[in-house]
């Protein structure tokens, strides 16, 4: 049997698939994303009058702040400051960014060019401190995407696609960032996911143990991005 046919892939996601049942029977835990996705419904908003505050109530949890922290990253701290120095380019960085008009990676990158020239502007108005980065990457970005079209993007790691590919047998392994094709797999595993009746029940059951009251949550690509990061030996925050 050809090692890249679709028949050994379909194998290897049922097999893990298997084994994350086990892991959420085990551990009723499921991912901050659920909570942050309810505070970012309740407070996003394309016109505020307080930007800095808005966009805080909506990149926020009081389970994980991993997305958004960790050693030497604080995009979130950074994002505040761009809205508190330039609210209107910051506004229309998300604007551009939320635009399904406009081609995936050019919105991406293009939110990383505003996040450089706001950073140009960080800089020349605090001349006395170090702050040479603005943390917005592909990691954050895909955060951002996430919360406003679930169904569509998920987070993203490069370690975390790596990993699927490895494991599911997708070649080429990938070398440089790739959110795009990690979205793609993501939406490929939702599909067989979605043909799991009893994989449906665990996860809605672990959802309730939670605390989250979601009527349908396979209608969004995070349980999927959940078995992803699973399937990388990690935990999605």
């Amino acid at each position: 049997m050809n090692p890249n046919s679709d028949q050994v892939r379909l194998e290897s996601i049922r097999e893990n698939l298997e084994k994350f049942k086990s892991k959420l029977e085990k551990d009723q835990k499921v991912s901050a994303i659920w909570e942050i996705r309810e505070n970012f419904i309740k407070n996003w908003a394309s016109i505020s009058e307080n930007p800095v505050e808005m966009y805080r109530s909506s990149i926020r949890s009081d389970i994980s702040r991993s997305f958004w922290v960790d050693e030497n990253y604080r995009p979130r701290e950074m994002m505040s400051e761009f809205f508190k120095l330039q609210p209107d380019i910051t506004t229309q960085a998300f604007r551009e960014l939320y635009d399904e008009d406009i081609d995936l990676l050019q919105r991406m990158d293009r939110f990383v060019f505003y996040c450089d020239q706001l950073l140009g502007v960080y800089k020349a108005k605090y001349r006395g401190r170090s702050d040479n980065n603005h943390f917005h990457d592909y990691r954050i970005i895909s955060l951002y995407l996430s919360l406003k079209y679930p169904e569509k993007y998920v987070p993203y790691r490069f370690k975390w696609l790596v990993a699927v590919c490895e494991t599911f047998l997708a070649r080429p392994i990938p070398a440089v960032e790739d959110p795009e094709r990690y979205f793609k797999i993501a939406r490929a595993v939702s599909g067989i996911m979605k043909k799991d009746e009893e994989l449906m029940s665990i996860y809605k059951e672990a959802l309730k143990k939670s605390g989250v009251n979601h009527s349908n949550p396979f209608e969004t690509l995070y349980p999927s991005a959940e078995f992803c990061a699973y399937c990388s030996g990690e935990t999605m925050p």
